[in-house]
């Protein structure tokens, strides 16, 4: 289908990769806008070079930490809540379910076993100028769709802060005040939730739903004062107890956001100043929202750090699997999130109840008004957007984590931050389905891949320098490099760039037809290419995006060394000696065109070039740095089971 503006989705023809390795592969790619290099005169930014350390130190454990940090947010059921939700379950489970919260209450009952030291190692890879977590392996983050599946939230619905309109909701609201200010005039001097909870159980009120809405907002959903009922949520309250479907799961992704650039912060400088500081010199950082979630993000996403689940049973919320499970020690969790791309989970939800869509066969689907509130669900968690907090507004970007979609990933776009009002920034999260809009749905087998401008993206960020800017002409050479790819692609000798085997490895690619579209893929008879070497037995490379970087490197040299030689041969054995050597090269490089562009995939140009004693010299010596870095490689890879054995 050709792209429309209207289109989430972006389909077009590109040259990709696993990230979990492999051949490279032409194919139709399905990208979540906006790309570099769909935006015509776009530019883009490197991510900064700080964020990917040649070595990876531990986090200190807290108790070693200059840094006191208090996740007042990381509350859970206090005594007989069980009994009041389920009390009131059995009068209101109805207007639960019409509001979108019956699972979210059903979520509230169960207790997470709290890990500060996973969650001090994972606020460390925290990037807060993209709202996502940078790992040598790529970039993550937590999404809508982790808040509508882990917390049940719903995505859909009125913004927070919708006003009460109508007399009797304003009336309610009044008498909810009226109970607060009387528990405040007692002895503990505020309406704390414990004797909130017990004056509404105990008393036949009228009231006692939107008391229970209200404690359940307070503790569990938007907590802003320790052990508190706070008066900024009895309008909410009071909307959900009508059946009014409110939006929570923006405002709860917001606080998350919010509070992990607050405690990123905190802890590099606690970090930094190690210590050796006093403890009256102690940070303290303050952090209201719901870190519960974001520890059962990374159970759900991190396998090896994942302990014995609970037995899950049917129609229960994926955070019952986690009540009460005491989760794996770890001395260096930053190490372990950096060496976890091999198994990192991109899409652990394919099989929730939450995402009935998803099937055997990727489809195309067309959204309006009237569409199904899950197909509305799943298109509002693809769209970047401004995400209204209670007194925040954050930035969601999933374009640049498409793979946590099923979908592919290509060279993200830099997404302006412009200052907006609460209104102004609902407005651009709520835009209205009107008329049809495109979705692209990926099957639960689909297997996404990056495309070979983003390796060259992340490559440029990890050696690029510090707080790399606006690289408007990289943005060119991708264009230019894309367009060669695919021209190359087309034509059935041409393998693509950046993946010829080593020297001594004869490439064996064949081009199929699939559909309209041709498949890159290695000959059935061709052996895996740690296979190859007899002797060695090295190993495949690791499936981390951090090696595919290397890879490449070693890969480009060596068909360039390649290359050169074989042109070197031709120009000796010619007995004319009319062709100059540059000729040969040419002659030599199905890459090459007739402008002297050799690798053009990455839109790299040679001049015509000869080769004297001096020459010949400095291919030697190039040849020799394309084996030393061939040997580290191998090492590593020899490395990476003893790592997975400890």
């Amino acid at each position: 289908m050709e792209g429309s503006s209207e289109a989430i989705v972006e389909e077009r023809q590109e040259v990709v990769i696993s990230p979990l390795g492999g051949n490279p592969t032409l194919r139709i790619g399905y990208f979540l806008k906006p790309t570099s290099n769909h935006i015509e005169d776009s530019t883009f930014e490197l991510l900064p070079k700080s964020l990917f350390p040649e070595t990876t130190a531990p986090v200190p454990k807290p108790e070693n930490l200059p840094l006191d940090a208090a996740f007042y947010g990381w509350l859970n059921p206090p005594k007989y809540w069980i009994t009041w939700e389920e009390r009131l379950h059995s009068r209101y489970h109805n207007l639960w379910k019409k509001a979108g919260i019956l699972e979210a209450i059903k979520a509230s009952t169960f207790r997470l076993l709290k890990d500060q030291n996973l969650l001090l190692g994972l606020a460390q890879k925290w990037y807060p100028k993209t709202n996502t977590f940078i790992f040598p392996w790529g970039e993550a983050t937590i999404t809508l769709e982790d808040v509508m599946v882990l917390g049940c939230y719903s995505v859909l619905g009125a913004p927070i802060f919708t006003p009460l309109e109508t007399e009797e909701q304003k009336e309610k609201e009044e008498k909810l005040k009226e109970a607060r200010i009387s528990l405040t005039r007692t002895r503990t001097k505020k309406a704390a939730h414990f004797p909130w909870m017990r004056h509404f159980m105990e008393n036949d009120n009228d009231l006692e739903h939107e008391a229970f809405l209200s404690l359940w907002l307070c503790r569990f959903v938007f907590p802003n004062a320790r052990d508190t009922i706070s008066e900024r949520v009895f309008p909410i309250a009071i909307h959900l107890a009508g059946g009014t479907r409110i939006a929570l799961a923006p405002p709860v992704l917001a606080s998350i956001y919010r509070d992990l650039s607050l405690l990123n912060k905190d802890l590099n400088s606690a970090i930094k100043w190690g210590s050796g500081m006093d403890h009256e010199d102690c940070i303290a950082v303050s952090l209201w929202a719901p870190f519960r979630l974001v520890q059962a993000w990374v159970l759900e996403r991190f396998p090896s750090l994942q302990p014995t689940p609970r037995e899950n049973r049917q129609n229960q919320p994926i955070l019952a699997k986690w009540h009460e499970v005491k989760t794996l020690e770890n001395d260096n969790v930053s190490l372990a999130l950096d060496n976890a791309g091999n198994c990192f989970r991109w899409r652990p939800y394919t099989n929730s109840r939450s995402f009935k869509f998803y099937g055997k066969n990727a489809n195309w689907v067309f959204l309006n008004s009237d569409s199904d509130d899950e197909l509305l669900s799943f298109a509002f968690c693809l769209r970047s957007c401004d995400l209204v907090g209670i007194e925040c507004i954050e930035q969601y970007l999933p374009h640049r984590v498409a793979l946590q979609f099923g979908l592919d990933q290509d060279v993200p776009a830099s997404v302006a931050r412009h200052k907006k009002t609460s209104s102004v920034a609902w407005r651009n999260y709520n835009k209205p389905v009107n008329g049809c809009v495109k979705l692209y749905i990926a099957s639960f087998t689909t297997k996404p891949c990056v495309t070979s401008q983003y390796l060259d993206w992340w490559k440029q960020s990890k050696i690029g320098s510090e707080g790399a800017g606006k690289v408007s002409d990289h943005v060119n050479s991708c264009t230019i490099r894309r367009s060669e790819e695919l021209a190359q692609a087309s034509s059935l000798p041409v393998e693509p760039k950046g993946l010829s085997p080593p020297p001594g490895f004869p490439p064996k690619l064949k081009v199929d037809e699939v559909g309209d579209s041709a498949l890159l893929r290695s000959n059935e008879k061709n052996r895996s290419f740690g296979n190859e070497l007899d002797n060695d037995q090295v190993p495949r490379p690791t499936t981390a995006v951090e090696d595919f970087s290397l890879t490449e490197n070693v890969i480009r040299e060596s068909k360039r060394a390649r290359q050169d030689a074989k042109a070197e041969t031709k120009v000796k054995e010619s007995s004319s000696g009319k062709k100059n050597l540059s000729e040969a090269k040419m002659s030599a490089s199905p890459l090459c065109d007739a402008n002297g562009f050799v690798d053009g995939s990455h839109g790299e140009s040679s001049s015509h070039r000869s080769i004297d004693l001096e020459g010949v010299a400095k291919l030697e010596a190039r040849i020799d740095e394309v084996e030393r870095i061939f040997a580290e490689l191998k090492q590593r890879q020899h490395l990476a089971p003893r790592f997975e054995k400890s």
